[in-house]
């Protein structure tokens, strides 16, 4: 095989093996956008205290050791108490009916949306997370998915080019030139495609005076 060939199809390979990776990296990049660490996106937790909202929609998640059912969440301030109401559980109440949609370790249990401070009361820890703070990790980590997947997609094209121009070389390109040059004479130069072979000559006769023994191995018939 022509060394052109060889070293096309080589890169071809490596790049379609790269390509590979990449497209399964950003594909479990997206198949994962729910798993979000709701500890960094979470602007207030505990079981009480206060929190002041700022007229955006505010959700409410618990981890997912807590049941559905037993929660209790409450908000007041000086005009009353916030009129809340967790979201619907599962028929046996140990989960929020919605749980397949939360992220892994997590029950969302519940939404306010309101403005000013309020004093929160909780049955189990909180963390209250913006729906913006959702919204913008979703959209980032599936940024990075596609931009990777699309990566990946663009190596693997490249690849395949790359192995079908090595296939071509090395189907027209044939093996590499192994011709051996042979001086013609003075007036020329001419190559010749066979091998070259070591023939045993006998050595030429002494130019010294020799025994009539020796002499006789040079007589020929």
């Amino acid at each position: 095989m022509h060394v052109a060939a060889k070293i096309t199809l080589g890169l071809g390979g490596v790049i379609t093996l790269l390509g590979v990776i990449f497209t399964v990296s950003g594909g479990y990049a997206l198949d994962n956008l729910e798993d979000i660490d709701i500890e960094d996106v979470s602007v207030w937790n505990g079981e009480e205290g206060t929190y002041d909202f700022v007229n955006k929609d505010t959700l409410i998640y618990v981890r997912d050791n807590v049941r559905c059912d037993s929660f209790t969440f409450s908000m007041t301030n000086d005009s009353g108490e916030y009129p809340y109401e967790n979201d619907e559980c599962t028929k046996d109440g140990s989960k929020p009916a919605e749980y397949l949609d939360d992220p892994e370790g997590w029950y969302h249990v519940g939404s306010v949306n309101t403005t000013g401070e309020y004093v929160i009361e909780a049955s189990s820890e909180v963390y209250l997370v913006t729906g913006s703070a959702i919204f913008g990790e979703i959209l980032t980590e599936a940024g990075g998915g596609v931009l990777t997947a699309l990566g990946g997609i663009f190596l693997v094209c490249c690849g395949i080019l790359f192995l079908i121009l090595g296939g071509i070389f090395a189907l027209f390109l044939g093996t590499e030139d192994t011709s051996v040059g042979l001086v013609a004479g003075p007036g020329g130069f001419t190559t010749s495609s066979i091998p070259t072979t070591s023939i045993n000559t006998p050595d030429k006769p002494p130019t010294t005076p020799i025994s009539d023994t020796e002499s006789s191995y040079w007589e020929t018939d």
